[in-house]
């Protein structure tokens, strides 16, 4: 693996563990304060922190896989949705194991629990959105980057300007 695939992982985990941290407390200071900023802080910071280390993989691979079948164009919209997926589906989990309550109803054969309290709903909605930002963020200096290359004449070709590039 290549540092390029390494810096996506470790961007993508810092990003999560502080958007998660710095989120948790101010969403725990709507409910307790002072217990509930610290709890919110810590549970955050590590609930990003696994959902960042997680998106960084994925973000990693779909850019390995996109630049080696050259869908420069599509890489945006796949990693935006792949990171909003799993931040949502890790957050639903996440949220409902610290407060103890279920996605599914007890003693019933795959029914949805509709009375999903909104604790739970919230802070996925808040990391799913703060998730699709931190994406879009590292899709657009890749974009860039990747245009930027196919733009720059190789060595011994003439540019714009017409002169000879000799690197």
């Amino acid at each position: 693996m290549d540092s390029c695939f390494w810096y996506i992982v470790a961007h993508m985990t810092l990003r999560g563990a502080m958007a998660g941290a710095v989120l948790g407390m101010l969403y725990g200071t709507l409910f307790l304060p002072i217990v509930g900023s610290l709890f919110g802080l810590v549970y955050g910071g590590i609930v990003g922190l696994a959902l960042g280390f997680a998106n960084g993989l994925l973000i990693a691979i779909l850019t390995r896989l996109v630049s080696a079948l050259d869908w420069t164009q599509r890489y945006g919209q796949i990693v935006t949705t792949s990171s909003a997926l799993i931040t949502m589906c890790g957050g639903i989990v996440g949220f409902s194991w610290i407060t103890g309550q279920s996605v599914i109803q007890k003693g019933t054969s795959l029914t949805l629990n509709t009375a999903f309290p909104l604790y739970i709903e919230l802070p996925t909605i808040i990391a799913t959105l703060t998730a699709i930002w931190v994406s879009q963020g590292l899709t657009r200096r890749y974009e860039y980057g990747s245009l930027k290359r196919k733009s720059k004449p190789k060595r011994g070709e003439l540019s714009d300007s017409g002169a000879v590039h000799d690197y």
